[in-house]
């Protein structure tokens, strides 16, 4: 797989996970005002469109084989270890917000996955009503009252923010499990079946905004629409286009 001699950061090579759970937010991009144009903005389209077409080349095709040969109890099991190596950043961070209930929700939903789980494997923690929550440093950052900052799609990364790269730089400095592994060759393996778990996950969003009129648009605010509703824990305020932003939003 991997070439043993590289040495790769699982989530720093195009951060589908946090960066394309479009899906929730895909059906409120039409409504989206579109604003001026960011001090990015040139920079922003180049760079969208050298990672679309990495996309196409690479990782889009790889992924559609691996959902294709890879029986689906196996790739449900491997998504389930990898997020389950998730958990232990995410709870910190909830902490770190000021939710204590979700951090031990977290909490406990590793400490059983990974024993009960085996490693994982199987999610035994939802049915026992120990759910899953999303947090990273990005949103801890935001609810600290840090400014997003401009729009920024860097090649690799895909969509971001000034702030979101030091939330990612901090989340995988201290919480990417795979980095403590001594082999390098093993790390680099893992890595590549994590970004084939996370594509293959959005193979229907992938072919939503590669379908749509503008790509890169819908990207963006896909991408935003996304972070306002992780900001608000699933519950953002109704944000009419007219009435300007939600009060309060901070630009988040």
């Amino acid at each position: 797989m991997a070439p043993s001699g590289l040495s790769c950061h699982p989530k720093l090579i195009w951060k589908c996970g946090w960066i394309l759970s479009c899906a929730l937010a895909l059906c409120a991009c039409a409504s989206l005002p579109h604003g001026k144009p960011g001090p990015f903005h040139d920079l922003n389209r180049a760079n969208f469109a050298l990672n679309e077409a990495l996309d196409h080349a690479v990782l889009g095709p790889a992924a559609h084989f691996y959902a294709s040969t890879v029986p689906h109890p196996i790739r449900i099991g491997v998504h389930n270890v990898f997020e389950n190596l998730d958990s232990p950043m995410i709870a910190v961070n909830e902490f770190l917000e000021g939710r204590p209930v979700p951090g031990l929700d977290e909490s406990g939903r590793f400490l059983v996955n990974t024993t009960f789980g085996v490693l994982g494997l199987f999610n035994v923690a939802s049915p026992m009503g120990l759910h899953g929550h999303h947090a990273d440093f990005d949103l801890t950052l935001a609810h600290w009252g840090i400014p997003r900052g401009p729009y920024l799609v860097l090649p690799l990364f895909g969509p971001g923010s000034l702030r979101s790269l030091a939330g990612t730089a901090v989340d995988n400095y201290y919480g990417a499990p795979l980095e403590y592994l001594n082999s390098t060759a093993t790390r680099n393996d893992l890595t590549v079946l994590q970004l084939l778990d996370v594509r293959a996950h959005l193979i229907g969003t992938f072919h939503l905004i590669y379908s749509a009129p503008d790509p890169y648009l819908m990207m963006k605010d896909g991408y935003e629409a996304h972070q306002r509703f992780e900001f608000y824990h699933g519950n953002p305020p109704i944000h009419y286009p007219a009435l300007g932003p939600p009060t309060g939003s901070g630009g988040h």
